[in-house]
């Protein structure tokens, strides 16, 4: 903070006690948890504004607070969250499946193929594993960053609108992973 413009100190102090909530969120059980959530996400918050100050808050007030809040929540490893290259399905089924290690979740997802990491996009992994997750009070919910990388988190179903009221906070659009879209028309 020091030596920051105010309205730099100024969008950090509104940013910072929304993360302490959420890192709480995330991490109900460990505290070790929660000081190194904040500790990632705030080093990573820095490093931001200290590589070039004026176009962190350009880019606030040209409203992509919400792709920079979901960067910054997966970059920093909050919580369960892992991020992929939009085009590798290899990746989102290793990311996923250390996700459910991590979240103590047994199960052994359907994809509905033989071998989705060769016949789904990434996109189509996860809502087939979120319906399936759903059912076992989970949700993998995709954060938009603005750029062309997967950005997703496992959330459980008992934070779902505390988590979704913290993102609104931000603007951070939230994919629900509730419904496959076919991109046939583009190909």
């Amino acid at each position: 903070m020091q030596g920051m413009k105010p309205e730099t100190a100024e969008l950090y102090n509104e940013i910072m006690p929304a993360i302490t909530e959420l890192a709480k969120l995330l991490n109900p059980n460990s505290q070790e948890n929660i000081a190194t959530d904040i500790a990632s996400f705030e080093e990573e918050l820095k490093e931001l504004i200290d590589e070039d100050e004026e176009g962190f808050v350009d880019s606030v007030e040209n409203e992509d607070l919400g792709f920079i809040m979901a960067d910054l929540v997966v970059r920093s490893n909050m919580g369960n969250s892992f991020w992929i290259d939009w085009k590798d399905s290899e990746s989102a089924i290793g990311f996923l499946k250390n996700a459910l290690d991590i979240a103590d979740i047994d199960i052994q997802l359907d994809f509905g193929v033989d071998n989705p990491q060769n016949s789904l996009r990434p996109d189509q992994i996860f809502v087939r594993a979120n319906q399936q997750l759903q059912a076992l009070s989970y949700y993998l919910l995709g954060l938009d960053s603005g750029n062309d990388a997967y950005h997703e988190i496992l959330i459980p179903a008992d934070i779902f609108e505390p988590f979704m009221s913290i993102m609104e906070q931000f603007n951070v659009m939230v994919d629900l992973n509730d419904e496959e879209v076919d991109y046939s028309e583009y190909e």
